[in-house]
């Protein structure tokens, strides 16, 4: 296949998708979490996955030093704290030997549900009027990153259709599809 016959993916069309991907929800945990440490003066944060019905937790981000990420989970289990966590859907404020606990659940309509939480000697005193704040965004954030993911997925459909080398749609000399599949389900 020569260059100026193989399919190609239109530039707008890849353009868009690499703009719809930029934006994964593995980095933006780890961006929320760094973020909660930073503006609660936090040594520990992450994000904590709940599950309401059978009232379980488990930490699915740890911001942490490399070598004390699984300290940092390891404390979250045996100081009880993922299970407070799980029994309640309100801010879970602790003190445990010394160091201090805020989790704040991110407010978003999935069957699991998730909790921003930080942990340090000095919090700040204003740590959990702040987390309530950044649970609110981060929750939005993560939403639209879901939705950012099923729209490049889609447009992949999209992509691989115009690379197979399919004509699509006609248009007509109006500038309008001239049977889009939207007319053929009587849909105006």
């Amino acid at each position: 296949m020569t260059e100026s016959t193989r399919p190609r993916t239109p530039t707008a069309l890849s353009d868009l998708l690499d703009g719809l991907t930029a934006c994964r929800r593995s980095r933006l945990l780890e961006r929320v979490a760094a973020a909660a440490a930073e503006i609660c003066s936090a040594t520990w944060a992450g994000l904590i996955e709940v599950d309401p019905v059978h009232a379980r937790a488990r930490p699915v981000h740890t911001g942490a030093a490399p070598a004390e990420v699984r300290s940092a989970e390891r404390w979250l289990t045996d100081s009880g704290l993922l299970t407070a966590v799980a029994s309640t859907s309100d801010v879970v404020c602790r003190s445990i030997a010394g160091v201090g606990f805020v989790g704040v659940p991110v407010p978003f309509g999935i069957r699991y549900q998730a909790v921003i939480w930080v942990a340090g000697t000095e919090l700040n005193r204003n740590a959990e009027d702040l987390l309530i704040r950044l649970a609110t965004a981060a929750g939005r954030a993560l939403e639209a990153a879901g939705d950012l993911e099923a729209a490049a997925r889609m447009l992949r459909g999209v992509q691989a259709f115009t690379a197979a080398g399919s004509r699509g749609p006609t248009t007509s000399t109006s500038g309008t599809f001239a049977r889009s599949p939207a007319s053929r389900i009587g849909v105006q």
